[in-house]
C-alpha cells in the first residue's frame, strides 16, 4: 500500500525545487551580465581603435558609444547600482535616441555620394522629431527619475515584482518608435549601398553588419507580438521577460558585430580605413595577386566562351584539384566564379555579335547555354559591372611605371610575374 507524503518530506522537495531554480536563474544572470559587459567593454575598446586609425568616422564613433553605455547602464541596472543612473541616463538617452540616425549618416557619408541632402534629412526628420521629445522628457518631465529607475530596476531584476507603478511608459513608446525606424534605415542603407560605385562598402554592410541587421529583425519579431498581446488581448508578459530578452539578443548581436568589426580593422583594406566621403578609386586592389592572375588569363584566353565551362577545368588548366582551388577563389574574390564568367559572356555579346546571326545564335557564340540564362544575367550587370569593370580595365591598361599604390594591380600583367604566379598556383 503506498504510503502518503509526509508533511516534512513535501517541504524538502519544495525547497529543493525552489533551490533549483535560483540556482538556474543565477547562472542565466551570470550569463547575462557577461554578455552585457563583453557589448559595453568592447563597444568603448572599438572607439578607441577607430580614434587611433584617426579616420573621421564621427557618426559611427556615436553609435558604438551610445549602444555600449546603454548596455553597461543596463548591467549596472540588473547588478543593483543605481545611484548615478539618473545623471547618465538623461545624459545619453537622447543620444541613444539619435544612434538609428547616426548610423544612417555614417553610411552616407561614407558613401561619398551626399548629392541629395535634402532627401537624407527627409529620412532623417523622423528621428529629429523622437530625439528632441526624448531630450525634453527626460530633463523637464523626470522629477522623480530616481525613483522610476529603482521601480524599473526591481521589475527587470525580478518575475514575481507586481506592477502598481509602470515606469518609463513614454520612454517605451517611443523605444517602440525608434525600432521602427531602425528597421527604415536597415532598407534604406542596403538601397543606398547597392549603387555600383559603393561595392565595397556594400560588402562590409553585408558582411561586418549582418549581426545588427539580424538583430533588428529579432526585436521587431520579439516588439510586434509583444505589443498585440499587450494592447489587443490585454496580456503583459512584463518587463522581466520583454526587456530582458530584448537586451540580451541586441547585446549578444553587438558582440558579434564588435568581433567582426576588430577582425576588419587588422585588414590593410579595411573599409574603416577608409575617410568618409572619400570615394573607392580602385576595388580591385584588395583581390590578392593569384586571384587577379587567374581572373585575367580566364578574360584573355577568353575562356568563358565554353559554355560547359565549370570551375573544375578552370582548376586543371591551373594545375589544381577543384576543391583546393573553389575554396581559394571564393575566400580571395568578393563575387562568384559563375558571376565573373556569365558577366564576361555578356560583354562578348554585347560587343561581338553579329547581324548576320539570329540573336539567339549571338547568345549561343557568347558562351551561353539558353537564352533564358543569358536573360537572367543581363539583369544582374548593373550591380556586377562596379565590381568586376575596375578589374578589366586594369587588364586593358598599357604597361608603364607605376606608383607603389599600383603595384600589386600591375602585377596582373606582368610576364614575369605570370609565370612566378602559375608555378605557385600548382601548390594549392
Amino acid at each position: 500500500m503506498n504510503e502518503k507524503p509526509t508533511i516534512s518530506q513535501t517541504n524538502f522537495s519544495t525547497a529543493a525545487r525552489t533551490r533549483y531554480f535560483y540556482s538556474v536563474k543565477t547562472y542565466i544572470d551570470l550569463i547575462i551580465h557577461a554578455v552585457l559587459l563583453c557589448a559595453g567593454f568592447f563597444g568603448i575598446y572599438a572607439t578607441t581603435r577607430l580614434l587611433v586609425l584617426r579616420k573621421t568616422h564621427v557618426f559611427y564613433m556615436i553609435w558604438l558609444i551610445s549602444h555600449s553605455v546603454m548596455f553597461l547602464m543596463y548591467f549596472f541596472l540588473k547588478i543593483g547600482t543605481f545611484d548615478s543612473h539618473p545623471f547618465i541616463y538623461r545624459a545619453f538617452s537622447p543620444i541613444y535616441f539619435f544612434a538609428p540616425g547616426s548610423l544612417y549618416l555614417f553610411f552616407i557619408s561614407l558613401s561619398g555620394n551626399p548629392k541629395d541632402k535634402i532627401k537624407y534629412l527627409l529620412h532623417l526628420s523622423p528621428i529629429f522629431i523622437v530625439t528632441i521629445f526624448t531630450f525634453i522628457q527626460v530633463y523637464f518631465f523626470r522629477d522623480n527619475l530616481y525613483n522610476n529607475i529603482h521601480d524599473f530596476q526591481l521589475q527587470i531584476r525580478s518575475s514575481n515584482q507586481t506592477y502598481v507603478k509602470r515606469p518609463f511608459q513614454t520612454e517605451t513608446m517611443l523605444f517602440a518608435v525608434r525600432s521602427v525606424l531602425v528597421l527604415i534605415y536597415v532598407i534604406l542603407i542596403d538601397k543606398e549601398l547597392k549603387k555600383p560605385q559603393n561595392h565595397k562598402i556594400y560588402e562590409s554592410w553585408r558582411s561586418i553588419f549582418k549581426p545588427i541587421r539580424i538583430n533588428v529583425y529579432l526585436v521587431m519579431g520579439i516588439l510586434i507580438p509583444h505589443q498585440i498581446l499587450r494592447l489587443i488581448f490585454h496580456i503583459d508578459i512584463g518587463n522581466f521577460i520583454f526587456l530582458n530578452t530584448i537586451t540580451i539578443v541586441a547585446a549578444f548581436m553587438f558582440f558579434w558585430h564588435l568581433s567582426l568589426l576588430l577582425k576588419d580593422f587588422e585588414k590593410p583594406n579595411s573599409v574603416f580605413r577608409q575617410r568618409s566621403g572619400e570615394p573607392d578609386t580602385n576595388p580591385s586592389w584588395d583581390i590578392p595577386e593569384k586571384s587577379l592572375f587567374i581572373l585575367h588569363q580566364i578574360y584573355k584566353d577568353q575562356l568563358y566562351l565554353d559554355p560547359m565551362l565549370g570551375i573544375g577545368k578552370i582548376a586543371t588548366v591551373f594545375g589544381s584539384t577543384e576543391e583546393k582551388f573553389s575554396l581559394f577563389f571564393n575566400n580571395t574574390i568578393p563575387f562568384s566564379f559563375t558571376s565573373y564568367i556569365n558577366y564576361l559572356r555578356i560583354i562578348h555579346y554585347e560587343n561581338s555579335s553579329n547581324d548576320k546571326f539570329s540573336k539567339e545564335a549571338n547568345i549561343i557564340n557568347a558562351g551561353f547555354n539558353t537564352r533564358a540564362s543569358y536573360y537572367q544575367w543581363e539583369k544582374r550587370k548593373p550591380k556586377l559591372a562596379g565590381q568586376i569593370n575596375p578589374i578589366l580595365a586594369s587588364f586593358d591598361q598599357p604597361s608603364q611605371p607605376q606608383t607603389p599604390s599600383h603595384q600589386e594591380t600591375a602585377h596582373a600583367v606582368t610576364p614575369g610575374w605570370i609565370s612566378k604566379v602559375r608555378a605557385s598556383l600548382t601548390k594549392l
